[in-house]
């Protein structure tokens, strides 16, 4: 279908741009430019406009970078709360963004002009932040989808050896 064709085209151009202005923060334009040539060309990232698996995840993440950059550096709220919607519809929609939170703690670590105990207190505040996403991130899979045959809770009871001699 043409339409997602054009979508994802667009999608790893945004991601492009996005990676092009996080390495223009944390370094320099020169390498700025040449991480964005680097990321735009490598074959993962041509391979997603034809498989357009990971289409959506890509921008999400990059964008909550930025945002959480944005945050550190500015300390206003309104980065702090499009970082989380950033970073929980990346979750959404790949479950593998998990594995990208990580990186936010090495953000905070690799600020060379906040003091140890502001690194602290905001890796503290990610913590808890993160807590709190978690626990909207599974209230929402356990009220929204609700797949009988996967509920993990119900199929472990199910197969547990103390249910399997009683009369049902």
């Amino acid at each position: 279908c043409r339409s997602t064709e054009q979508i994802a085209i667009i999608l790893v151009l945004i991601s492009c741009i996005l990676v092009y202005l996080i390495s223009r923060r944390l370094y320099n334009q020169r390498i700025a430019l040449l991480t964005t040539i680097i990321y735009g060309t490598a074959p993962i990232i041509i391979n997603l406009l034809y498989v357009k698996t990971q289409t959506f995840q890509l921008p999400l993440i990059l964008y909550s970078v930025l945002l959480f950059d944005n945050y550190l550096n500015k300390k206003k709220t309104k980065y702090l709360i499009f970082f989380v919607l950033a970073i929980l519809l990346a979750i959404f929609s790949r479950l593998s963004s998990l594995f990208f939170i990580p990186l936010f703690f090495i953000l905070i670590l690799s600020k060379k002009n906040k003091s140890k105990e502001e690194k602290t207190k905001e890796l503290t505040k990610l913590f808890l932040l993160f807590i709190f996403m978690t626990i909207i991130f599974l209230i929402f899979c356990r009220f929204l989808f609700t797949f009988e045959d996967q509920d993990i809770i119900d199929q472990s009871l199910k197969l547990s050896p103390i249910n399997e001699g009683s009369i049902q």
